[in-house]
């Protein structure tokens, strides 16, 4: 599973009838930058006034993702201690891990249920909020 984040800008008109510049960040589940970029032109054009949408796609890396409901997205790094078995020593590995939830709390408690019966040993890394709005999976 690879995602891309896509920041899409597009004039769309307010309650008020006031026609503004507006830009949203998504993530879409998919494989390849063209598929990516005409799935996000079908879902950003109901929101667009006059259809003109400009589309920035990046690959998103993620390791683990937690889906489990809330309004807010965040991205949590995870920390695996490993040992090396060639020199004994610890070594750490970085999981970019997206976390769906509330408040950053609630998205630490998340990643701690979804990570019980793990037997790795972990800690958390930076642990930061994101702008994106919505996940979109590849059907």
């Amino acid at each position: 599973m690879a995602f891309f984040k896509v920041k899409a800008s597009y004039n769309a008109e307010k309650e008020n009838g006031k026609v503004t510049k507006t830009t949203r960040e998504f993530l879409v589940d998919g494989i390849l930058y063209g598929e990516v970029e005409k799935r996000a032109m079908e879902e950003m054009i109901p929101f667009s006034k006059d259809g003109d949408i400009m589309l920035v796609i990046s690959r998103y890396p993620l390791k683990e993702t937690v889906f489990n409901g809330g309004d807010k997205y965040f991205r949590i790094q995870l920390i695996y201690e490993i040992l090396d078995p060639k020199s004994g020593n610890v070594k750490e590995e970085k999981y970019p891990t997206l976390v769906q939830a509330n408040d950053i709390a609630e998205a630490q408690m998340n990643l701690i249920e979804h990570m019980k019966g793990s037997i790795a040993d972990y800690k958390f890394g930076k642990v930061e909020a994101t702008k994106i709005e919505e996940v979109y999976f590849y059907n």
